[in-house]
């Protein structure tokens, strides 16, 4: 008789969903935005670009409540408010048409994302798996690449066709499909099923809740120089990421190429999280990260010195495997210095503070354009950012060893 599949795998399915599309719509084409709504309203980049900065707080804010909700709630309602919010934020992006309702839109999208992305996948996975985590957190978060990819692509044809308010009104009616589709498939961990076949693969694991403190947790010196880690990755990936498109243009690139450009790197970013995914679980974090922050500095050195649009999508391919760490290698990595029983508890910190950095960088590359005439001073300076942050991942694990021999 063949064994019953186990359901962890059916909470895959739809935390895969849920990267796929939140992820891959509401999060990954944003950039593409910027320029139409600039030029239709006559708005600075800089002023425009508080909206992402906004969305990346207020989603800071949503991680930073997680922990405190997924225990009250459970990760599935979470989702749900979440999805629900995400909707409602994109019908107000597609009837603003005033700076602060677009600050006000992106502050409510970056809510519900917060909700229902990085952390809420990464406590599924803890909740649901012990074994070969980082592969199955890469294959989960490859769907935001695969996402990013298609929706990428999609978005930039919408918005050229029919116009970016048409592209924000399928959005929501597509995220609002998704939700319920992922509510219907998702349990908060085996405890849910009340009986019922949890399934025969050994996978699922029950966790008793852990009884580390926050303030305990921050006077480790792991934690400290870990938080800082990630906090770097925050400030310079996806800012990056978030001008390539307008850098491309600005060297004379089409804006529908440049959108295929941020498809590639989604595309890239997907194999790059199943890779990543599977690099950790055999290689650990520090090799792991040296992979995530020399693909970075690769990627952005390609983009300083892209002229065609053939080197641009070789900058697409390096540069998406850094990109694939800011979902699968920041949850992998804080699981290395952090045991599974309060793994949740923490989880949305330190997304919280990926978010922040993010939040932080986006306006600094931004501004600096304005000031400077040019992205290239602070590309410059966020290369050199990435090697700091990999001694300081380094320096993470040595002394998580330390600790952990004692």
């Amino acid at each position: 008789m063949s064994k019953k599949i186990s359901y962890a795998w059916v909470v895959f399915i739809g935390a895969f969903i849920m990267t796929f599309m939140v992820v891959g719509l509401a999060n990954s084409p944003n950039s593409l935005y910027q320029i139409p709504i600039t030029q239709e309203y006559g708005f600075s980049r800089t002023s425009y670009s508080v909206v992402l900065s906004l969305f990346m707080v207020f989603a800071m804010f949503a991680h930073l409540a997680f922990g405190v909700l997924q225990k009250k709630l459970g990760v599935r309602k979470v989702i749900f408010m979440g999805g629900i919010i995400i909707t409602a934020a994109l019908m107000v992006f597609s009837i603003s048409t005033t700076l602060p309702a677009f600050y006000f839109a992106g502050s409510l999208l970056g809510f519900g994302f917060g909700f229902s992305s990085i952390s809420s996948a990464a406590a599924l996975v803890n909740n649901w798996f012990t074994k070969k985590k980082g592969t199955v957190m890469g294959l989960i978060f490859a769907g935001s690449g695969f996402g990013g990819t298609v929706f990428s692509m999609l978005v930039g044809e919408m918005i050229q066709k029919h116009g970016f308010k048409y592209s924000f009104r399928v959005s929501a009616i597509l995220i609002l499909a998704a939700v319920i589709v992922i509510t219907l498939l998702v349990r908060n961990s085996p405890k849910d099923l009340k009986g019922k076949n949890a399934g025969e693969a050994g996978d699922e694991v029950i966790h008793e809740e852990g009884t580390l403190t926050y303030k305990e947790g921050f006077k480790r010196g792991n934690f400290i120089l870990g938080a800082f880690a990630v906090l770097i990755m925050g400030i310079i990936i996806h800012p990056v990421l978030v001008i390539a498109p307008v850098f491309l243009q600005d060297k004379g690139i089409d804006p529908v190429v440049a959108a295929t450009i941020s498809g590639v790197v989604y595309f890239s970013a997907a194999f790059g999280k199943m890779g990543l995914g599977i690099f950790y679980d055999k290689f650990g974090p520090v090799k792991t990260m040296g992979v995530v922050f020399a693909t970075f500095i690769g990627g952005s050195l390609i983009l300083l010195i892209t002229a065609s649009q053939w080197v641009a999508v070789i900058f697409a391919i390096v540069f998406g495997i850094s990109v694939a760490s800011q979902t699968v290698i920041v949850p992998c990595f804080v699981s290395s210095f952090i045991k599974s029983e309060d793994y949740n508890k923490f989880i949305g910190i330190f997304v919280a503070i990926l978010t922040g950095g993010t939040a932080l960088g986006i306006p600094v590359i931004s501004s600096a354009y304005d000031v400077l005439g040019s992205y290239r001073p602070m590309i410059i300076i966020f290369i050199v950012l990435a090697v700091i942050a990999f001694i300081l991942s380094v320096l993470t694990e040595k002394i998580t060893k330390s600790r952990y021999s004692e």
